[in-house]
């Protein structure tokens, strides 16, 4: 009789435990709340998020001995620890950046939500900047508003277990043919993990 008891009492142990463990992969993301608030601002983080993006693809310049080329292994370290929402424009909401690195230093980088990252392998694919556009529902000129080949794009979404998912992609435009007129020629992928503020 003992014994049963305790087989028992030990399933339903185990049976509690899997069902906390259930709810602990259901908890909500730290920064679904702010994604969800449309107020304007800036806002400091209850966590930082920090890690490493690496080269995931490259091809023309970046393989083939420039800056990041496949013999240079390149990490950066990324790090966010506010959250801004400066206007409706897709470049000024619902970023990510780092409040200790200044705005004037060229090597800032802000992260812009999106709500799923595509794959490398779809992105490689991309030669058409309104499929781009659409891709993430940037604004409509984006792409063709720039003044230079080449556009560096920062996106974020929200992983697994509270951390960030990061990619980094440098858009190079092709001459000549107006309907499939760029490529992808770097991506960065990276997942950044929280950490509590001190």
């Amino acid at each position: 009789m003992r014994m049963k008891t305790y087989i028992v009492v030990s399933l339903f142990i185990v049976q509690v435990g899997l069902a906390c463990a259930g709810t602990t992969k259901a908890l909500t993301h730290t920064l679904t709340p702010y994604l969800t608030n449309d107020a304007f601002g800036t806002y400091p983080l209850p966590m930082v998020w920090s890690g490493v993006q690496t080269i995931t693809y490259q091809t023309g310049y970046f393989k083939y001995g420039g800056r990041g080329a496949m013999s240079v292994p390149e990490e950066d370290a990324i790090r966010f620890n506010q959250y801004s929402n400066l206007s409706k424009s897709w470049m000024a909401r619902q970023m990510l950046d780092d409040s200790t690195v200044s705005n004037s230093n060229f090597l800032k980088k802000v992260y812009g939500y999106v709500p799923v990252l595509p794959p490398d392998s779809e992105l490689i694919q991309l030669h058409d900047d309104s499929a781009f556009t659409n891709l993430f529902k940037l604004n409509v000129n984006t792409l063709r508003s720039r003044a230079f080949k080449q556009q560096t794009f920062h996106f974020y979404t929200l992983g697994n277990n509270n951390t960030i998912r990061i990619k980094e992609l440098i858009v190079e435009e092709l001459e000549g043919n107006s309907k499939t007129n760029i490529q992808i020629v770097l991506i960065k992928s990276g997942i950044l993990s929280p950490k509590r503020r001190l």
